[in-house]
C-alpha cells in the first residue's frame, strides 16, 4: 500500500507546476492535511439496503458532471476493507 501511494506521489509530483510555492515557504508549525470523501471512494451504491441519497438524485441530473459522471464508478473500498 504504502509502495502504491508513494508511485503515485511520485507519478503526481512529475513536471508539476508549483507555481513557485515550496516547503521552506510556509511556516515550520504549518500542517499539511488531505481528504476525501465517502461517495468518491465507497462505491456499492446499491449494496446491503443502500438506497440513493440526495446527493445520488442530484448528480444524476444531465450536465451536472462532465461525462455524466457519477459516484457508481470509484475506487471501490467497499468491496476492499479488510477487518484486520
Amino acid at each position: 500500500m504504502i509502495k502504491s501511494l508513494f508511485l503515485l506521489l511520485a507519478v503526481i509530483d512529475d513536471g508539476f507546476d508549483t507555481g513557485g510555492l515550496s516547503r521552506e515557504s510556509f511556516p515550520k508549525v504549518f500542517v499539511f492535511g488531505t481528504s476525501t470523501s465517502a461517495y468518491q471512494v465507497e462505491g456499492a451504491a446499491s449494496k446491503d439496503g443502500r438506497g440513493p441519497s440526495v446527493w445520488d438524485s442530484f448528480i444524476k441530473q444531465p450536465g451536472r458532471e462532465p461525462n455524466n459522471a457519477s459516484g457508481e464508478v470509484s475506487a471501490d473500498q467497499y468491496h476492499h476493507y479488510k477487518v484486520s
